[in-house]
């Protein structure tokens, strides 16, 4: 069974996404500059299995990120370069409680969508470049959060 799977720059829909049902051990998935919108992610939240996503220079939004909290064994999440995800996204974000790295960079995230991010106990790596995110916020997400490795532009 088909555990790995890398869509890059393709133009596979949301329609085309369902296929991906059929593998039910699919552990990893990208799904970087594709054509997947929020419609996509409904879909990708029925792939119980998968412990690494990256859905980066994608048109989902806060939105299509509330699809994603049923996958209870996600460890990595890259969401870069994705417009419409703000500080609201995040709250989506923290509901997946396994998450170890989390790549946010060029999104549209603040200090506060930032301090959401405290309560990822497991996070272990966290990329906010290119965000509205400050030095005082990186300053306290370490305070609060000192075993996550925080890459910004600071």
């Amino acid at each position: 069974q088909l555990k790995g799977l890398r869509i890059v720059g393709s133009q596979i829909t949301n329609e085309g996404l369902k296929h991906l049902l059929a593998l039910t051990e699919l552990q990893i998935l990208q799904l970087t500059r594709t054509r997947i919108t929020n419609a996509g992610m409904e879909t990708v939240g029925k792939l119980g299995q998968l412990q690494d996503l990256d859905v980066s220079i994608t048109s989902v939004t806060d939105e299509g990120l509330e699809e994603l909290t049923s996958l209870r064994n996600l460890r990595r999440l890259d969401i870069s370069y994705l417009d419409g995800v703000t500080d609201a996204g995040m709250k989506s974000v923290i509901e997946l409680e396994r998450l170890e790295i989390l790549w946010v960079y060029g999104t549209g995230i603040t200090d506060e969508g930032l301090m959401m991010l405290t309560e990822l106990k497991h996070l272990k790596e966290l990329k906010v470049f290119r965000t509205g995110v400050t030095v005082n916020g990186v300053e306290e997400f370490k305070r609060r959060l000192p075993s996550c490795k925080v890459s910004s532009d600071f």
